[in-house]
């Protein structure tokens, strides 16, 4: 004899969606209940990205500053050596390239 198989229970009752007597909000409704419009969503979008981009930059400028302005570390120089041979035209610094003639 075959072993027997467990059956389902049907006993619980899957619900309808939507529930009975509920309705589904239209498309964009949205602004009914906050009152807040696409055209606003937008502005403030740009203000959040804006504030995402500059605080990194902010943050950082900043660093380089205070190490400089208060803690007196001096400002990066090129060696001496490329700073002559720009001034005589031998490198190029915007291309770190060497000019051969």
């Amino acid at each position: 004899m075959a072993p027997q198989q467990e059956q389902p229970d049907v006993s619980r009752k899957v619900p309808k969606f939507p529930p009975p007597g509920a309705t589904i909000p239209p498309r964009g409704g949205y602004e009914k209940k906050s009152g807040v419009t696409p055209k606003e969503l937008k502005r403030a979008e740009g203000k959040v990205l804006r504030v995402i981009v500059a605080m990194p930059i902010l943050i950082v400028t900043s660093y380089y500053l205070y190490k400089r302005a208060i803690l007196g570390e001096e400002k990066k120089q090129f060696p001496e050596r490329v700073e002559e041979q720009r001034q005589k035209g031998i490198v190029d610094v915007a291309f770190g390239e060497i000019k051969k003639d």
